[in-house]
């Protein structure tokens, strides 16, 4: 039985002609993610100022309650309460989905330029950062004199750029990709090492 195409459309199964560009595919680390919907950023950009307050309140609620509720029984236990590293932990999450200034312009605009400014400036931060914190003084190396230092950049820090050109801008400052444990194909996160 042959199938119906509706008058006028083009057979996507047809083979293009000799006249006809092909797009070469593109691998996952050649495309960029989608582009969010302006609603849905507006959205969490406003809503944030409701959410993140509520959760830090809840949060600490968490750790607390077990403590009062132990010491209004009278049982003189601490209670099995949340600890303070999970509430660490709920903070940080809280802190990792708000939305600055910066990122919703850079969002909103969905410009690839943009993108490269946003996370240029971040991969900065994070790599100065990760060089202190790895103890890169003279006096601080190891006997082997071996110099690593490793970072990550989630996926939403580089939303508008394909992970190819984040790799570009980390070698820029002596980085590279850590393809090996990186999960930027499943859209989760990249991890830098330096060279």
């Amino acid at each position: 039985m042959p199938t119906a195409m509706p008058s006028g459309a083009p057979d996507r199964r047809a083979v293009p002609g000799p006249g006809v560009p092909v797009e070469p595919r593109r691998t996952p680390a050649e495309r960029t993610a989608p582009r969010r919907s302006r609603i849905g950023l507006a959205a969490q950009f406003v809503l944030q100022f409701v959410y993140i307050p509520l959760g830090i309140l809840v949060a600490i609620g968490f750790v607390v309650l077990p403590f009062w509720a132990a010491a209004t029984s009278g049982s003189g236990g601490g209670g099995s309460g949340t600890d303070l590293g999970d509430l660490a932990r709920i903070l940080e999450g809280l802190a990792r989905s708000a939305i600055s200034w910066r990122r919703l312009r850079t969002e909103w605009s969905g410009r690839p330029e943009e993108w490269e400014t946003f996370t240029e400036r971040l991969l900065t931060k994070r790599f100065s950062r990760a060089e202190r914190k790895s103890r890169w003084a003279p006096h601080e190396l190891s006997p082997s004199r071996v110099r690593r230092a490793v970072t990550h950049l989630w996926l939403h820090h580089h939303h508008g750029l394909a992970p190819t050109r984040v790799e570009q801008l980390a070698e820029r400052h002596g980085w590279s990709m850590d393809w090996a444990k990186s999960t930027v194909v499943k859209d989760s996160v990249g991890k830098f090492a330096n060279r």
